[in-house]
């Protein structure tokens, strides 16, 4: 997101970093479209490759999360399906 030559940043860069993190956070492309003044949710839709990239490394890492909670569980000797409900 940074380039070493500051000069390079201009205002379509930070439109595009805005659209980026909207789209990454979970706002729909109606709210977005409407946000940034886009003529169709077409436009809008070229971010959302993006979310769902984001969406997908999220889910990833709460996978992660649950393993290691599941294994904590079992070597206290409790039932790690108990834990889930």
């Amino acid at each position: 997101m940074f380039r070493k030559d500051a000069s390079l940043i201009v205002f379509h860069t930070l439109r595009h970093t805005c659209i980026s993190l909207l789209t990454e956070r979970g706002a729909d492309t109606t709210m977005v479209k409407n946000y940034v003044a886009h003529a169709s949710e077409e436009m809008t839709e070229r971010y959302t490759h993006l979310s769902e990239e984001y969406a997908r490394r999220t889910g990833d890492i709460l996978n992660g999360l649950f393993e290691v909670q599941k294994l904590l569980w079992k070597q206290n000797g409790n039932n790690a399906q108990s834990a889930v409900a």
